[in-house]
């Protein structure tokens, strides 16, 4: 029985117990074009894999699903699209069929994020490049969306109850910097998006953690501002390129001497969170 096969039983069981179908293949990670046809490979379950961990169960909204506590990795895909004809094709099978090395390598990779092509050859890889303008390496930071007030309340679990403090004081939106001449004598790194100040958490005595650097003028349990670690200043805006809610800089290239960003906004996200009550989900072990 091959592999087509065997889905389809598994997909009629499933929903012979009245599950759904399940998308595993997220997004499109990685794009790059090579004689008229667009290549691209994917990510699996991106969102479910950035909130698991162990004891999570699983739970589905109007947009994705997860089958918790780790059960959510699949390996990547890799797809062409004609334009023209409007035809796309799973071209995954190239590499499973290369060797038990590519086959397996292949297996173990969360996602394929960077593509290119030169004189007809199509690479995809790992993580992609940052961006490099006029021999500067820029790079961004990413932040997932209330990560830090789960870790605010693990740390601080007698302060007081308010999420919305919490929530605010430990979002970190994307921040860019700058680097010139990286790693020689000369280096030099600049905040091109940032915050010159960031709000940090001061506790009650006995109730926490407490930081040596805490202004001891400032109120206990409440939350005040500091200078950034780096000590810098952003040289073009506020971190989140203007937007609070860009948590990610999500992929860089250059066209013309510039630097073209792409970035995340969570609140496609943020708006579906409520969706998880009463949610229930059978799994299937499908690419």
């Amino acid at each position: 029985m091959d592999l087509a096969q065997s889905l389809a039983q598994a997909q009629k069981a499933c929903l012979a117990e009245g599950a759904r179908l399940k998308t595993n293949q997220a997004y499109i990670w990685g794009l790059t074009e090579s004689n008229r046809i667009l290549w691209f490979s994917t990510v699996a379950n991106t969102l479910c894999l950035v909130t698991n961990g162990p004891g999570i169960d699983p739970y589905q909204t109007t947009a994705w699903t997860c089958e918790g506590t780790d059960r959510d990795f699949r390996p990547p895909r890799i797809f062409t699209y004609d334009p023209i004809l409007g035809r796309l094709t799973d071209k995954t099978s190239l590499v499973l069929a290369k060797s038990d090395t590519d086959k397996a390598r292949l297996g173990t990779t969360t996602g394929l994020r960077s593509a290119g092509s030169h004189d007809g050859v199509v690479f995809l890889g790992g993580i992609g490049p940052d961006g490099v303008v006029n021999d500067s390496l820029v790079w961004g930071t990413m932040f997932v969306p209330g990560s830090g007030g789960l870790a605010f309340e693990k740390l601080y679990p007698n302060a007081p109850a308010d999420d919305a403090a919490a929530f605010l004081g430990t979002a970190r939106p994307t921040t860019i910097f700058r680097a010139t001449n990286p790693g020689t004598v000369d280096q030099k790194v600049e905040l091109l998006y940032g915050n010159a100040q960031l709000p940090k958490f001061n506790p009650a005595p006995g109730t926490g953690p407490v930081d040596p650097r805490n202004n001891p003028n400032a109120n206990p349990d409440e939350w005040y501002l500091v200078p950034n670690g780096l000590g810098l200043t952003p040289l073009m805006g506020p971190a989140g390129i203007g937007s609070f809610v860009n948590n990610y800089t999500w992929w860089m290239t250059t066209h013309q001497d510039k630097l073209l960003i792409g970035t995340m906004d969570y609140l496609y996200v943020a708006a579906r969170v409520g969706d998880l009550a009463g949610s229930c989900v059978a799994s299937v072990s499908a690419p």
